[in-house]
């Protein structure tokens, strides 16, 4: 059993970081959507306008024969804002490499995004999860997690960057809802 350590992510370990996002992807079966970059990753996350928080497992340096770090398992997450409820906590992603699943270092993530997310007073924390991965699911719900997929009524929606730019470039007024 591997020993590490969670720690805020730093702008050295965005290779590491991007990597994990795109074995992710892979692992999510959308690995031809991956679109970012090292450029945007380090920006977003480590620029003066930060975007996201992101937060590591590090192997402990007992653990490896190298001076760098062995990246194991991040979490990426933002805030954001209920209308209804306040502060909210938006978990992006919450990874472990293949070979540390089922040590801990998913549930140490998860729970220092936790632990954030009650230190800034959220209201709430969400994030998804895929629809085909039932022990996921299955763990969240064991550890006090509500699956909002029953709600009746919700429909979540997105706009790629090509709709959005055509529609915020659109000048004409769209009233196509029906009643």
């Amino acid at each position: 059993m591997a020993s590490f350590k969670i720690r805020p992510a730093e702008p050295t370990d965005v290779e590491d970081i991007l990597s994990m996002i795109q074995e992710l992807a892979n692992y999510l079966k959308c690995e031809n959507q991956m679109q970012l970059t090292r450029e945007s990753l380090l920006e977003d996350g480590f620029g003066e306008d930060k975007y996201f928080h992101c937060i590591v497992a590090e192997k402990d340096e007992s653990d490896i024969e190298s001076s760098v770090p062995e990246l194991i398992g991040y979490a990426l997450y933002f805030y954001t804002y209920s209308t209804w409820e306040g502060r909210m906590l938006y978990m992006e992603d919450l990874y472990v490499c293949p070979e540390y699943r089922g040590e801990g270092v998913g549930s140490c993530l998860w729970k220092t995004v936790a632990k954030e997310a009650v230190k800034r007073k959220c209201t709430r924390m969400q994030w998804v999860v895929a629809n085909w991965s039932q022990s996921s699911i299955e763990y969240y719900k064991r550890n006090g997690a509500e699956d909002m997929t029953k709600e009746e009524g919700w429909h979540v929606f997105r706009m790629d960057q090509s709709a959005l730019s055509e529609f915020a470039s659109s000048s004409r007024r769209r009233n196509t809802a029906t009643q």
